[in-house]
């Protein structure tokens, strides 16, 4: 039964823009993941082997039903290899795409501090500040210069990962769009790999129990079997419970991250409307070019935190994919 909280979230669907795209490097990822390619290998393995014994005459019931479920198995496996790999992706260029970020507003608060520093030093000249006002504005400015420069390293550190890890330069432009329907979800749900695990050994629980409770075989084997029989299907009913759960954990997750995301829209829009006031002010010769520059860096920073909260967002909508193992994607049909 779908709970009404499931009813509730799943329906929404998800389809906000992104600071990250995993898409144009998911190929060349999957390619180059020795897992994934594990995966695959034994989806075509099994793929063939269910050929073999559904063409096979004389192959019994226990050893088709096994053939299916290896099947069905490794095709859950796949799509969770395949969901492992684009979240490591994504992880990568967010990791990129943060550093960046940040980088800008350091930027601009070098600026303020350079800016801080020259008035210092005019000050100083003039008797209007003291040698200790000049140096910690000196200090601030060794300060901001040194965030600049170890960020700009860990950010060639980064890319020399990623191309080592892909092979490709790393492509931050664009966004990803991950969008689902509660039907989709619920669909992909009964094909998850602990479903599937423990619906097999239902299954072989049933038939074992079929075979067992025959006149042929012992009470006490008859017995025994209903017993394995009771406990699979508690299990698989249990495990059912659990991903049901899980995958309404997820989603409740990635809406408090889509709601982070308004917040932060909002609050950059309230900081672009403060730097034009502060912008025209600055025209008029109302204020100087360091109040202009702070409203740039309290931009630049809401900018920072809008990315971070897209980002917060498109993660959770992995997650939700996990949690579900569907994959929406074409190269995943």
């Amino acid at each position: 039964m779908v709970s009404a909280k499931w009813q509730m979230i799943a329906l929404f669907m998800a389809s906000s823009a992104f600071a990250v795209n995993p898409a144009p490097l998911a190929s060349t990822a999957l390619q180059k993941s020795a897992t994934y390619q594990v995966a695959l290998t034994e989806m075509q393995e099994a793929t063939r082997g269910l050929s073999r014994t559904q063409s096979d005459p004389v192959a019994l019931k226990p050893d088709l039903l096994s053939a299916q479920q290896r099947v069905s198995q490794a095709q859950a496996a796949l799509i969770s290899q395949m969901l492992q790999v684009r979240q490591q992706l994504l992880a990568d260029l967010q990791n990129l795409d943060s550093l960046q970020g940040q980088l800008e507003a350091q930027q601009i608060s070098l600026d303020i501090a350079q800016l801080n520093a020259q008035a210092a030093r005019a000050r100083l000249k003039a008797g209007a500040a003291t040698q200790h006002d000049l140096n910690k504005a000196e200090n601030d400015l060794d300060s901001a210069e040194k965030d600049v420069q170890s960020t700009k390293k860990q950010i060639q550190e980064a890319t020399d990962r990623f191309k080592k890890r892909y092979g490709k330069t790393p492509d931050l432009s664009g966004d990803e769009k991950v969008t689902w329907k509660a039907e989709q979800l619920q669909t992909a749900l009964k094909q998850h790999p602990r479903i599937l695990k423990d619906s097999a050994a239902l299954e072989n629980a049933d038939l074992q129990y079929q075979i067992k409770s025959s006149d042929l075989s012992p009470a006490i084997e008859a017995e025994q079997a209903k017993v394995a029989l009771d406990n699979a299907r508690k299990t698989y009913e249990d495990t059912l419970k659990e991903v049901q759960e899980g995958l309404e954990d997820a989603l409740s997750q990635h809406q408090v991250a889509q709601n982070a995301v308004a917040a932060k829209e909002k609050a950059l829009q309230l900081s672009k409307t403060n730097l034009t006031t502060q912008n025209a002010r600055f025209q008029k010769g109302l204020i100087s070019k360091l109040q202009v520059l702070q409203a740039q860096l309290e931009v630049s920073q809401a900018e920072g935190a809008l990315g971070q909260a897209r980002n917060s967002a498109l993660k959770a909508a992995y997650s939700v994919l996990q949690a579900a193992n569907w994959a929406p994607w074409e190269d995943a049909k």
